[in-house]
């Protein structure tokens, strides 16, 4: 990379590789496929998963909803460290072998939850060695996806997010099935060498920008002759490297939009996380069956994976600021369903409505993040973020786990989290792309 214009510049050595199949498929789209599989991976970590280990766990072992709720919140501290600690570094160096790291943490700590006993070696195997691990794992991808993309990077970050969420929409119904059929320790066990088998992709395709390997973002050379892309797709490449400039992290922190963004999408989580991780014990306090609970959950997942690249093509074809509320408006509305009709009925309701807009929040949260700040240093930037992320979200499942605990439902934990959707609308309309830093020249100084 040359680091005086802050453009990147194509690399030798090992990332000296073929950049197209035999097919001509643009190398972007094999690094979006093993994205995919990370993304699966690393979903098995979030709050859709774990509830379905609430009820069984909390039975066998005597901990109450509130102790197992703060594992996941005391979950984002180590992720929020891992995140800033390895911003530059990625931009840098890329995120292969800090996927292989992550995979072998969080895989480990998984077969280690096996063997549990007492509350403390819960928090600090799934509390903090697989929080570290899975942010490791893939808490990055999003960046690696948005440094090879520019016109289509909506749809490919769309894909991507798929991935996640269709963990969110076979794991909940796979652990329940392995719970019933084994035990929730043999669970842990089966999830972990999930995790290992799945990174292995990554680990072999993930590259750091197309550059590095001859190409450009979405294998289109905007100033060539003759481009194989569209006219709009050529505009969009030539506006979005204009915004390849080095951002510091000092630059990023004196723009508002890092903060109106940054505390947006905190908010956004707080509900996000805490939904994820009592969604499966409210359908069974409403007197769901096991496996039927966890179908419900799923089915949220599957909507979500339809959705994603729907959210990923609305992304690159429509207004940035009309399509970022439409997530948060749906998620919202889910909740005050939960909260108006605490029924079987009006939680299925809720959960299309919490499905449809779960696919896009991620996606536009990526988006966004990369058309303010550009790719060069989207590391930085973006991890940046991740502790006023993850520490806002640590709030949401403890603040769930002690309304139940304290009132014996769920019922106002559901109005304050619709409350935390509506802030997060008004905070993004807030957001506008921040000014390019400016530069002293050295010469004059």
């Amino acid at each position: 990379m040359d680091e005086s214009s802050g453009r990147s510049t194509p690399a030798t050595g090992e990332h000296a590789i073929t950049p197209r199949t035999k097919r001509g498929v643009f190398y972007g789209w094999w690094i979006v496929g093993a994205g995919v599989l990370t993304q699966y991976a690393y979903s098995i970590v979030f709050n859709a998963n774990y509830g379905v280990y609430v009820y069984a766990m909390g039975a066998e072992m005597g901990w109450s909803r509130t102790a197992l709720s703060a594992v996941q919140s005391v979950g984002r501290i180590p992720e929020a460290l891992v995140g800033v600690s390895l911003g530059p570094t990625i931009d840098r160096y890329g995120t292969r072998w800090i996927v292989a790291v992550g995979a072998l943490a969080m895989g480990g700590s998984l077969i280690a939850l096996s063997t549990i006993q007492n509350l403390w070696e819960l928090y600090l195997y799934r509390g903090i060695i697989m929080s570290a691990g899975g942010m490791a794992l893939g808490g990055f991808v999003t960046v690696t996806i948005s440094n090879w993309f520019f016109a289509k990077r909506g749809r490919a970050l769309g894909i991507v997010s798929a991935g996640a969420s269709l963990g969110n929409a076979t794991l909940p119904l796979l652990t329940a099935f392995l719970i019933e059929l084994a035990g929730w320790r043999v669970s842990w066990v089966v999830q972990g060498i999930l995790i290992l088998v799945l990174a292995i992709p990554a680990v072999i395709l993930f590259r750091r920008r197309p550059e590095d390997i001859g190409l450009r973002p979405d294998g289109v050379d905007p100033t060539a002759a003759e481009r194989p892309a569209t006219e709009r797709e050529s505009r969009v490449a030539r506006e979005m490297a204009e915004k390849d400039i080095i951002w510091t992290r000092g630059d990023a922190l004196r723009t508002s939009a890092f903060w109106f963004t940054a505390i947006a999408y905190g908010t956004s989580a707080m509900a996000q996380t805490a939904t994820n991780l009592h969604l499966f014990p409210y359908f069974q306090d409403l007197g769901f069956p096991v496996m039927l609970a966890a179908a419900a959950v799923s089915f949220r997942g599957v909507l979500a994976v339809l959705m994603a690249p729907v959210w990923g093509i609305a992304v690159d074809r429509l207004p940035l600021r009309t399509v970022q509320i439409m997530p948060f408006a749906l998620q919202g509305l889910s909740m005050m369903l939960y909260f108006l009709f605490p029924t079987p009925a009006g939680a299925l309701a809720g959960v299309v409505l919490y499905g449809l807009g779960a696919g896009g929040g991620g996606v536009l949260r990526e988006t966004i993040w990369a058309h303010f700040f550009g790719r060069i240093s989207l590391g930085a930037v973006r991890t940046a973020a991740y502790p006023i992320e993850s520490l806002m979200s640590a709030a949401g499942p403890l603040a769930m786990g002690a309304t139940f605990d304290l009132f014996g439902s769920y019922t106002f934990g559901w109005i304050g989290l619709f409350i935390t959707f509506v802030v997060a609308i008004a905070l993004v309309q807030f957001a506008r792309t921040p000014r390019p830093p400016v530069r002293r020249d050295a010469s004059s100084a």
